[in-house]
């Protein structure tokens, strides 16, 4: 109950506003249907990695998921 009244949400709520925002976006680079974001998918570089981590695991046991993920922080990790 203590959670409820004095904890703080906040990553919680972050999470979910990048998932409204960049969730496709982030499916669509795990999946191969993009190459690249479109650049206002870059306004806040962490929603779109957040999503895609979540999308990766959620999707677990894809392995081309992960290994997309992992060439995606390759290239854009640097940015």
């Amino acid at each position: 109950m203590a959670y409820l009244l004095i904890g703080n949400r906040t990553p919680v709520f972050d999470l979910w506003t990048a998932e409204d925002k960049v969730g496709q976006v982030a499916d669509d680079l795990l999946t191969a249907k993009i190459d690249k974001p479109p650049s206002w998918a870059f306004e806040d570089g962490r929603q779109l990695i957040s999503a895609m981590q979540t999308n990766v695991h959620r999707n677990a046991d894809d392995p081309n998921r992960w290994m997309r993920l992992s060439e995606l922080f390759l290239i854009y990790g640097g940015n």
